[in-house]
């Protein structure tokens, strides 16, 4: 969000400029120094700054935050079927307890698309399931796109990967909150010509003015999310169906799941995460190796909690040299890496549903991951090689009580590539072809 090339003259104002841009955007900065200027003395006064914890992000605008209650209010009076949609930057600006108050005192139900999913607890009763248009789970799409009013928390990010192309909203029926501004979908009636738009108006000063003054929503009927059967056979070789219901059983409050982007971010989002665990996927730019030393910042920002990474093993051969810098903390996750030798989610974008038919260029070397960190300097490390569903029952127990990294190489049945349908890639990643009709030419004249 914001960046500086620091000089000894210009160290002082760039360096409170980049902290405070970067702690009210609550994004990443950047900051360049030059190798000569590293041990050159600052010049100017520091300034004496404020404990992390009193730096508010952002402030609103009494009359602006007063047009915006009126017109959510009224856009609440009129709606019969309301829904929430939550977005990630409710845990990014520390405003998820405010949400889930809200959510508690209007008793809205609220939906989450994959890239948001965890922010509010997904054992709460009114949680509708994952809105992903035609994968969505639960009752999640009739509830959203059926609703006469969305109440957008955070700013939900509506992309490709989230949606699988196949979302039917509509944004005159929308109402984002977001971080520092209100905008109302054009069908909402303001009682007048006034703006659509308020801003500065803080995300936390709305949900908390909307907790106190919202009409409660009694009566909704739907069904929530099953997430995974839980049950599986211990004897059977491991497949995405049963990892899945493994990690079900598995995941306890407090722990954090980091999916990889390949095929993990297509079948992680339709688990039922219990109370207290935190999820992150990267499904704006589905970047692979993202997983890796996404899972390893983790783990070093909460030391306490279980970090659990789910990647594939063509995404994890991108990154896979942060497992050297894992063993230089004293941090312990656990890493499941799905090995099948091919990267599958690059076949199924190609429309291959046939292990048969891989193409030469997304075969993998076949390493032997289980080995890895012990060739990276990586003592004591709990490193088994499973293959059926009790193996990685019993391995992910161990891992738990591990007080060193586990690195765990889930050797998958390469029985099908991708565990989403046909028709789920043919709407995300392909596009039919014109016909010769359609694109016939017009006759001059």
């Amino acid at each position: 969000c914001v960046s500086a090339a620091l000089t000894p003259e210009n160290a002082v104002q760039e360096l409170e400029r980049v902290i405070d841009v970067a702690l009210r955007e609550r994004r990443p900065a950047y900051i360049t120094i030059p190798y000569d200027y590293g041990r050159m003395p600052v010049i100017g006064k520091p300034v004496k700054g404020l404990p992390l914890a009193d730096v508010t992000s952002a402030h609103s605008d009494q009359v602006e935050l007063e047009g915006a209650m009126n017109a959510i209010l009224a856009a609440l009076a009129a709606a019969r079927r309301p829904v929430i949609l939550t977005a990630f930057t409710l845990a990014r600006y520390g405003a998820t307890r405010e949400a889930a108050a809200l959510v508690k005192a209007s008793g809205i139900p609220f939906a989450a698309t994959s890239m948001d999913k965890g922010v509010l607890p997904e054992s709460h009763p009114l949680y509708a399931g994952q809105y992903a248009g035609e994968r969505s789970t639960g009752d999640a799409r009739r509830l959203v796109e059926e609703a006469d009013l969305v109440l957008d928390l955070g700013g939900v990010i509506l992309h490709d990967t989230d949606t699988g192309l196949s979302a039917r909203l509509n944004a005159a029926k929308i109402v984002t909150i977001g971080p520092s501004h209100v905008a109302l979908g054009a069908e909402i009636d303001l009682g007048g010509p006034g703006p659509k738009t308020f801003s500065p108006v803080a995300m936390k000063d709305v949900l908390a003015r909307l907790t106190r003054e919202s009409p409660r929503f009694a009566k909704h009927d739907f069904k929530r999310p099953p997430g995974y059967d839980k049950k599986v056979a211990a004897e059977d070789p491991i497949s995405y169906q049963s990892l899945c219901g493994v990690l079900q059983a598995f995941l306890a409050s407090g722990d954090i799941l980091v999916s990889g982007c390949g095929n993990a971010m297509f079948m992680l989002p339709r688990l039922l995460l219990p109370e207290g665990v935190q999820y992150f996927g990267q499904y704006l730019w589905a970047s692979i190796g993202w997983g890796t030393p996404a899972a390893f910042g983790a783990a070093v920002a909460a030391p306490d909690r279980k970090v659990i990474l789910v990647e594939g093993d063509g995404s994890h051969q991108i990154s896979a040299n942060e497992v050297g810098t894992v063993a230089r903390h004293t941090v312990a996750p656990i890493m499941l890496i799905l090995a099948n030798d091919i990267y599958g989610v690059e076949e199924y974008i190609l429309g291959n549903d046939d292990v048969d038919r891989v193409r030469g260029y997304d075969k993998l070397p076949a390493w032997q991951y289980s080995k890895i960190p012990a060739a990276m300097g990586c003592s004591d490390w709990f490193t088994p090689v499973v293959r059926t569903n009790g193996e990685l029952q019993a391995a992910l127990q161990r891992a738990r009580d591990e007080t060193h990294p586990s690195y765990i190489e889930v050797r998958l049945e390469r029985s099908m590539i991708a565990p989403m349908s046909g028709r789920d890639f043919q709407r995300v990643y392909q596009t039919s072809e014109p016909s010769s009709e359609v694109w016939r030419p017009v006759a001059a004249g």
